[in-house]
Formats: structure tokens, C-alpha cells, sequence
């Protein structure tokens, strides 16, 4: 189950078919990668071809999706947001628009080897002031981090974010090194963990909403 993708009810619903209680990607093929949700909002500070942005990540404690990260956990983490991608599938909607989509990536024929198919548009770079952050508003503390979006290289990116008001969902992608399964409140306690990348998210060619799973991500 290594380096598969994943959303946070799939790994749940796997632990619960196969009594997996405990994971460690030290006694495994690798960590499990899984998909957490976000939103990235844009600055008007635009300078030599970079536009600057603002990641508001997942929160800490236990999450509607059924997993819990303790803040602690969370701290411990933020050192691995440094210098991650900022990524995007960028496609045409049967109505003529462009949009980001999802995370698009293929099985090579080995079936061994995942090819993805979205591209940068950005970079969190080491500078990027990680930090836990308090919302008042809903009363949660959030993995907060600044980016750089790409003006001319990320293609249609900058418009398609533009066109939303300046605000986009995206899928936060984490690397889970150790985690246990707790089966009497059916929740998945994450316990080590490192930021791999991030995808902004859209619509589908049909024009429907990319939902992200994580409640109240901003």
C-alpha cells in the first residue's frame, strides 16, 4: 500500500478491511501518501514574474475526514514545506474556459511507476514563514505558509486564480511516515508526517466543482 495516493476515507476504509492498527513507513515499502485540502490565496504584490500567495492548510486535532493530528505533530512538520511545488492540471471546459482540474497522473505500463501529468505553476520557497496560525473565526489552527506563483511560466494559472476572485481549493499532498488506526472512535492518528507538494483544484470538463474533503480549509 506504499506511495499509493490516497484520501484520508480510503486509507480509513482500508484499515478497517484489514485490521491495520498500526503503520510505519520504516517497516513498509515507503510512506502512504494521502491527500489533505487546503485553499491559496494571491497577493497584489506582483514583481518580476512572481506573484505571492498564501496557503492555508490543514488544521490540527481531529478533522471531519476522521483523522486527527496533534499540534505538536503538526510544528514538527512545518520544516518540510520548504521549497515543495505549487501544481496544477490546467484543461478546456466543454464550455470553451480553462480551469485546474484535480490531481491527473497515469500508471506507467510497468504499473511500478506513477507519471503525473500536472505541472508547476509555483514553488513554496524556504522563506515561506511556516507556521501554526489560530482562526478565530473557526476555531481551529491551521499550517499556514506563504508562496510564489509562477506569472508567465505557470501558463494560464495566474488568470484561472484570477477568475475565482483570487482564491483557489487545493489538495495538500502529505507523506505519512507513522500512523495507528484508533478502531473504537474510527479515527486515524497521525503521528509523523512531512508536506510533499501542492495541486490547485477546479473543475471537471463537464464544469462541475473539485470538492475539497477537509472542513473549513481556507
Amino acid at each position: 500500500m506504499a506511495k499509493k495516493y490516497l484520501t484520508i476515507k480510503d486509507l480509513l476504509l482500508f484499515c478497517q478491511e484489514t485490521n491495520l492498527t498500526n503503520f510505519s513507513a520504516q517497516d513498509a515499502n515507503g510512506p502512504i501518501i494521502i491527500q489533505s485540502f487546503g485553499k491559496i490565496e494571491t497577493s497584489n504584490n506582483t514583481t518580476m514574474g512572481l506573484t505571492p500567495c498564501t496557503l492555508q492548510a490543514c488544521h490540527t486535532e481531529l478533522n471531519n475526514n476522521k483523522s486527527f493530528i496533534a499540534e505538536s505533530v503538526a510544528e514538527s512538520a512545518l520544516a518540510s514545506f520548504s521549497n515543495r511545488p505549487i501544481l496544477a492540471y490546467i484543461h478546456q471546459l466543454d464550455d470553451g474556459t480553462w480551469n485546474f482540474w484535480d490531481h491527473r497522473m497515469e500508471i506507467e505500463e510497468d504499473g511500478d511507476r506513477i507519471k503525473y501529468l500536472e505541472q508547476p505553476i509555483g514553488v513554496i520557497p524556504e522563506s515561506c514563514n511556516a507556521h501554526l496560525e489560530y482562526d478565530k473565526g473557526k476555531d481551529k489552527t491551521y499550517v499556514v505558509v506563504n508562496g510564489l506563483l509562477y506569472d508567465d511560466y505557470g501558463n494560464r494559472a495566474i488568470d484561472i486564480i484570477n477568475q475565482n476572485n483570487g482564491e483557489v481549493t487545493v489538495s495538500v499532498e502529505i507523506a505519512i511516515n507513522q500512523m495507528s488506526y484508533n478502531a473504537k472512535e474510527n479515527y486515524l492518528n497521525i503521528e509523523d508526517f512531512v508536506f510533499m507538494g501542492v495541486t490547485c483544484l477546479g473543475k471537471t470538463p463537464e464544469g462541475d466543482i473539485v470538492k475539497p474533503g477537509m472542513e473549513g480549509s481556507n
